[in-house]
């Protein structure tokens, strides 16, 4: 709809009207299509889809992350060629934004293709124009979802876009699931609007729950269950190294008959913690408070294989950057493999009320597996990242109020709340992330490894 308002705006411009290219709520419409830009990437997918595509495979260009109606069979949106429309109509009285919109333009691939209507943005660039350096910082959109960013404008710029707020009109049932982009290659996706199972097969809508890697429960898999009326996160910290972010993804009732008649679900009392370890890995507890039916976990990934080895997935990604899951909760569970058009994913189910905690490392060339084990309440992450740097993470968790205590480098540390991470980094060591009153060392430390 956007490109509908631009064109609008324009002629209400040319006519005299209202200027609404100079109204801050109509430039920061503009700025928001800029900060929700995912990580570059290379067009793998697209040309997976469209083999007959002449696009450069090693060429990396930012698109906008597939949500709700948008984009299909895992493929994304790009950024719509009218923002160098736009850039032009408030060149005159901002040229900061101006400059900002074609530095996102062309980061984009400079689109030169319309929507909808006849395009001819390209004549309005100024080839000889100074792009400045496009900036782009984690961000929390109001009832959309949270962006988080690592190592901007680096080769291995990563960005984790994570769902949540209410689903009204073309949005899908999709809270919870995040997508990521990482080391140039588009890791784990969102489904889009349509795509098909096979190809030239009948489509499947992506409105579908159990096309995201949340968790489903019982035959309730998609709409209809008051996720439309979901609340705004918890918990959105961002940090220097960590951010973490916490979900209430409960559902009490349901809506049948084209969301018109409320009735009676099983009531499930669902909260998603989920960390982000800045181009390391994504750590994700689903805790489940209540519930009275099996649940179901499905991982997916654009990939060529998985290799299962016990409770660890090994991704095999389109682009030679892959994706390694360790399910440590539970611990032992049977697999089951599928594909749903580009997406192969795995699933596994359990009983009610039991939690799901899992990680997720990406693995580029020349990267090495972390180390990943669960000491009772505790998670331990250690190893070398992208950048060189050796470190070791301790996650604690607690499933009540009466907290939990584990050792860290022979010390005894007990948790006051109901998320912690120690964090031991080149010889030093601190509280990165803390949800509760208290984590702290209640014992003298022994020895170091």
């Amino acid at each position: 709809m956007f490109h509908n308002l631009l064109h609008l705006a324009s002629v209400l411009r040319r006519h005299g009207a209202r200027d609404f290219y100079t109204d801050p709520r109509f430039q920061k419409a503009m700025n928001c299509f800029i900060d929700y830009l995912a990580a570059p990437r290379r067009p793998t997918i697209e040309r997976l889809l469209r083999p007959e595509s002449v696009l450069d495979p090693e060429v990396r260009i930012r698109h906008l992350p597939a949500i709700g109606d948008t984009g299909s069979n895992c493929g994304e949106m790009r950024l719509p060629a009218l923002l160098a429309h736009a850039a032009a109509e408030v060149r005159s009285h901002n040229p900061a934004l101006a400059g900002r919109l074609l530095a996102a333009w062309s980061t984009c691939g400079s689109p030169v293709e319309g929507d909808w209507l006849p395009c001819y943005e390209f004549l309005y660039i100024d080839p000889a124009a100074a792009l400045p350096p496009l900036e782009l910082a984690s961000r929390r959109f109001l009832n959309v979802g949270v962006m988080l960013r690592a190592d901007v404008g680096q080769p291995g710029e990563t960005s984790l876009f994570v769902r949540s707020g209410r689903a009204t009109h073309h949005w899908g049932f999709d809270h919870g699931h995040w997508t990521l982009t990482t080391r140039g290659s588009l890791l784990v996706p969102d489904y889009g609007y349509f795509g098909t199972e096979t190809p030239g097969g009948p489509r499947i809508f992506g409105y579908h729950t159990w096309l995201h890697n949340v968790v489903t429960f019982g035959e309730w898999d998609h709409g209809g269950l008051g996720p439309e009326l979901r609340r705004q996160e918890r918990v959105v910290s961002m940090g220097e190294d960590f951010d973490y972010i916490v979900m209430d993804l409960s559902q009490a009732y349901g809506i049948d008959t084209f969301w018109r008649n409320i009735a009676p679900v099983p009531t499930v009392l669902y909260e998603r913690h989920l960390l982000f370890a800045h181009n390391r890995y994504v750590l994700v507890w689903d805790r489940i408070e209540h519930s009275t039916v099996r649940s179901q976990l499905r991982v997916g990934a654009l990939a060529k294989r998985v290799d299962v080895a016990g409770s660890v997935l090994r991704f095999a990604g389109l682009d030679d950057v892959n994706l390694v899951v360790h399910m440590l909760e539970p611990g032992a569970v049977e697999f089951n493999e599928g594909i749903v058009g580009p997406l192969r994913y795995v699933m596994c189910e359990q009983d009610c009320q039991r939690d799901y905690l899992w990680v997720c490392q990406p693995i580029g060339p020349g990267e090495s597996e972390f180390t990943i084990r669960r000491e009772g309440r505790m998670v331990v992450v250690a190893g070398t990242d992208l950048h060189g740097r050796v470190f070791a993470d301790h996650i604690a968790y607690a499933t009540d109020d009466a907290g939990v205590e584990g050792t860290i480098d022979g010390a005894t540390w007990r948790l006051a709340g109901r998320f912690a991470v120690h964090h031991r980094e080149d010889g030093r060591a601190a509280v990165a992330v803390r949800n509760g009153e208290r984590f702290d060392c209640v014992s003298e430390q022994k020895n170091l490894p």
